[in-house]
């Protein structure tokens, strides 16, 4: 009797828990940047980043950095990397 109840308190404390935890996570879909248009407005849900830093910010940064490379083969597939990037975000390089 002893054992069922404490096993059923268990449980029940272990679910609580577990839905307290999914409840302040933020769900996968907020977590996400993409751009939605609709006759002609559009509208860009900007809140994921990449090091802290909006996705464009980061990618001309990095396009930046890249052009200062000396290798010229080195810095063709850096730059070839960054412009494909860019394009899969959907952000302009300088």
């Amino acid at each position: 009797m002893f054992i069922t109840k404490t096993r059923t308190a268990i449980v029940a404390l272990v679910a609580s828990a577990s839905f307290a935890a999914a409840s302040v996570a933020p769900a996968v879909s907020q977590a996400q940047w993409h751009t939605i248009c609709y006759s002609g407005h559009c509208t860009t849900h900007a809140n994921y980043t990449i090091a802290g830093q909006d996705p464009c910010a980061a990618l001309v940064s990095q396009y930046n950095n890249d052009l200062g490379l000396d290798s010229g083969a080195q810095k063709q597939a850096a730059l070839a990397s960054d412009e494909r990037e860019a394009f899969l975000w959907g952000c302009t390089l300088p």
